[in-house]
């Protein structure tokens, strides 16, 4: 998959996640494949104002490459300069757009799926950036505002005349949030209507999700499923290439736990990190045999060596069982 002169070894993307695609967790997704990996939305009104915390989410780990940033907002000079700001102050490949995401806190700021409510000013706005900035820009979108005002198609086609070099689309409408089904048939009909790449988002947690989605799309992205099996890029890149697919071992996401606890801390620090290790691991842990007391022992930690020992200790526990 090629998004301008970007030739990306896979064409699985992983997706941005708010709160949990730092530079700690994203850097470990490139060793299993990833073709491009998304950063969580950045606050271009943060980045006007300086603002310290999100100025350390533009920070990178060594070997993040490609990396698309993305950026999120309303405003078009001050979109401007985020994008600038990303195009001149970090080493980002791609400079991605935020039109899907729900929230209300950023609904309330006019941004995120907000956009997909006036499509003339969204072409402003992103042909604007477009032509301010020297790196590829993408945007990632939903279907539209709600199931009454479905127009991915119209903003699709508008992105494609402002100039942007790639278009993602999560298959449900801002009122949906994350409930029900992803509709993928919007997405495909997508993809027959422009001519740059299209990639897929929406519930793919398995091998079969992936290889059906890449039969109509030139890419997927993929979110929530990475938190539970990051391994899943590994597995559809193996199957993509006729060869055997990966299994993954509990011994697996136990080195996967610390590496990233370990990495956390490195950027955040180490109260932070430990914190923040509270939702990898619940969802790292998800299915596996007796796993409801180490949640509730993680949760109540706050050092390193407290997390190493309860993770050895648990995943040494399901070594007779495994």
């Amino acid at each position: 998959m090629q998004i301008k002169d970007i030739q990306l070894s896979s064409p699985i993307i992983a997706a941005p996640l708010a709160g949990i695609s730092n530079a700690a967790f994203r850097s470990l997704l490139y060793p299993l494949g990833a073709g491009l990996v998304v950063s969580e939305m950045i606050s271009d009104k943060a980045l006007l104002y300086h603002n310290r915390k999100t100025l350390d989410m533009t920070r990178t780990w060594e070997g993040e490459d490609p990396l698309a940033m993305q950026l999120f907002g309303h405003d078009v000079d001050s979109m401007v300069y985020g994008a600038q700001y990303l195009d001149t102050k970090t080493p980002c490949k791609i400079i991605d757009i935020n039109m899907g995401c729900p929230v209300k806190k950023v609904l309330a700021a006019k941004a995120g799926s907000y956009l997909m409510q006036d499509v003339d000013y969204a072409y402003h706005l992103v042909k604007t950036i477009v032509e301010n900035v020297n790196k590829p820009v993408s945007v990632k979108m939903r279907l539209g505002y709600d199931m009454k005002h479905i127009n991915v198609i119209e903003m699709a086609k508008a992105m494609e005349a402002a100039g942007v070099a790639m278009i993602a689309i999560h298959g449900r409408t801002r009122s949906q949030l994350y409930s029900g089904q992803a509709n993928w048939d919007y997405i495909y009909q997508v993809k027959t209507q422009v001519s740059i790449p299209v990639v897929g988002n929406g519930d793919i947690t398995s091998v079969e999700d992936g290889l059906e989605r890449l039969k109509h799309v030139d890419g997927i992205m993929i979110g929530r499923g990475l938190l539970s099996n990051p391994w899943l890029i590994c597995q559809i890149n193996a199957a993509l290439n006729g060869q055997t697919i990966p299994m993954v071992t509990p011994m697996m996401k136990h080195d996967f736990l610390i590496e990233l606890a370990n990495r956390l801390i490195k950027i955040h620090g180490e109260n932070v990190a430990i914190k923040e290790m509270r939702t990898y691991t619940a969802a790292m842990i998800s299915g596996l045999p007796n796993n409801h007391a180490i949640k509730q022992q993680v949760n109540t930690i706050e050092t390193q060596v407290e997390y190493h020992k309860a993770i050895d200790d648990y995943f040494t526990s399901l070594q007779p069982i495994f």
